[in-house]
């Protein structure tokens, strides 16, 4: 498979920054091959976002550092009919945990004893059971409900699960805890989420990400990850809690460990989803997991296992498929795609294909595109590397690094049927002001999966810059010049759900 490298200007981008209660947007700019040409920034501050997501009737949705109580906000970002000016509204205030992290070693926190002597993060012990400091993903479902995680709070002081429920009036919004992470079980979890076709939620809780560095215990331990399942009552109001998988189950983590992104389902109901490490050679596995007819027992599979890597961002000459899957997966007509950190031709991460063999139940697994293709990895560089997919099944996504500032890029990925090849195309480099002749900053960085809306229009933050603050963070909007129109209809991607 040939793979060819272009580069493209017919490319507009449009800024989203707030404004406390107002977001304002900057006019569409043209990219013309120099990150911030051409752009307004409009630096006013206000509600940072590294990640957003979409409801029905063209709402944005974020969450934010401080607020009203200091833990992180949840709010909402409504489009006025040109789409030019969007106004902000906090849908919910976490409130502030009075203890701090530190690090300390204890083995409450730590059963397997592999982070001896080097510390991990835990918390003193403190009330704040509704969750404090709000992830950046969130989930769309029905009702315009909300659901995402926490890094902190809960009863275990390592995170929860929430679901947020608006009132008749859609102007007041309730918090329920659904689930709390144990820190003594998972270790210092990520955790993310997906909501299912009955309303259930599916969640990742990464485990002891510490043991990455120190090796996997022999055997198989708990700590290393899991999935578990939420189904609940029919009226909402109690929620149930199932394990559908411990990893690390097998000798050596060969059925995988530590899995950082959301899962995705197809029609039948099976799972599907990444683990950084464990697997066959240690650099990480895409699994599945299929239930019976009950759905009372599942199965995991491990449909292929990524070359070891012991810097993710280093060349590695031995992991030309990639090293280290950590974004959610893509499905169309079968086949899944996604994304590696590190490994490929320059070790700086990959896009790949699997495609499923119905003969004999296995994978091929096919290499897409080797990021840092290019002089200064202006083609973008992992890790942190994120996939969409448009309805002609290209593929657009974010690099975190590379481009032609090292600020990250958003990037596309064209297929061409007639010769199955596909070419890469940077449609912007991120940067900061300096580097954008002191006229321009956008922020850089996206560091968190974007979405798209059925007109290929593609959203999402950065980690860094923006407003004017290397701690603030803007939300950006591309489309092509052929989707300059300004009514859009949005939709959430499957795996992070969509609601009205």
């Amino acid at each position: 498979m040939r793979v060819v490298h272009l580069l493209r200007n017919s490319v507009f981008i449009r800024l989203l920054v707030t404004v406390g209660a107002m977001l304002t947007v900057a006019i569409f700019a043209p990219w013309n091959g120099v990150s911030g040409a051409g752009l307004r920034w409009l630096d006013t501050g206000g509600w940072p976002a590294e990640a957003v997501t979409m409801d029905k009737s063209e709402r944005l949705y974020a969450t934010g550092v401080g607020g009203a109580s200091g833990g992180g906000v949840v709010f909402q970002l409504t489009p006025d009919a040109t789409k030019t000016r969007w106004t902000a509204k906090v849908v919910y205030n976490f409130p502030r945990c009075s203890s701090k992290w530190q690090i300390s070693y204890d083995p409450k926190y730590d059963p397997q004893g592999l982070a001896r002597g080097r510390g991990v993060a835990v918390r003193s012990p403190t009330s704040c059971a509704d969750g404090d400091g709000p992830r950046p993903e969130l989930v769309m479902g029905s009702s315009r409900r909300i659901y995402g995680t926490t890094l902190g709070g809960g009863a275990a002081e390592s995170g929860v699960i929430f679901e947020l429920t608006p009132d008749v009036t859609r102007t007041k919004w309730t918090e329920k805890v659904l689930h709390s992470f144990d820190r003594a079980l998972t270790g210092a979890s990520k955790a993310s989420v997906m909501l299912g076709a009955s309303g259930q939620l599916y969640a990742t809780e990464s485990g002891a990400l510490s043991a990455m560095r120190v090796g996997y215990p022999p055997n198989g331990a708990a700590g290393m990850g899991r999935v578990i399942e939420l189904s609940p009552n029919a009226t909402k109001t109690t929620w149930t809690e199932k394990i559908l998988y411990n990893f690390c189950s097998r000798p050596s983590c060969a059925d995988g460990a530590t899995p950082l992104a959301a899962l995705i389902a197809d029609a039948s109901g099976s799972l599907y989803g990444t683990t950084l490490g464990g697997g066959g050679h240690g650099g990480g596995t895409v699994f599945k997991l299929t239930p019976d007819p009950s759905k009372r027992k599942w199965t995991q599979t491990v449909l292929t296992s990524f070359c070891p890597s012991q810097n993710l961002l280093a060349y590695v000459p031995n992991c030309p498929d990639g090293s280290g899957p950590a974004a959610p997966l893509v499905m169309s007509a079968g086949k899944l795609y996604g994304s590696t950190q590190g490994g490929g031709a320059a070790g700086k991460g990959t896009v790949f294909e699997l495609i499923p063999n119905a003969a004999t139940g296995t994978w091929t697994k096919n290499l897409l595109y080797s990021f840092c293709a290019q002089a200064g990895c202006r083609d973008g560089s992992g890790p942190d590397v994120f996939i969409v997919m448009d309805a002609a099944g290209d593929l657009h996504g974010t690099t975190g690094y590379g481009g032609t500032a090292d600020g990250g890029t958003v990037f596309k990925l064209t297929h061409n049927q007639a010769t199955d090849t596909w070419s890469e195309a940077v449609l912007y480099s991120f940067c900061y002001r300096s580097q954008c002749g002191g006229t321009y900053q956008i922020g850089i960085n996206p560091l968190e999966p974007p979405i798209m809306d059925p007109s290929g229009n593609v959203y999402g933050g950065t980690r860094n810059g923006g407003g004017g603050s290397p701690n603030s963070r803007g939300v950006w909007m591309i489309e092509t010049q052929s989707q300059t129109r300004r009514s859009i209809s949005p939709r959430a991607p499957a795996a992070r759900g969509s609601g009205s």
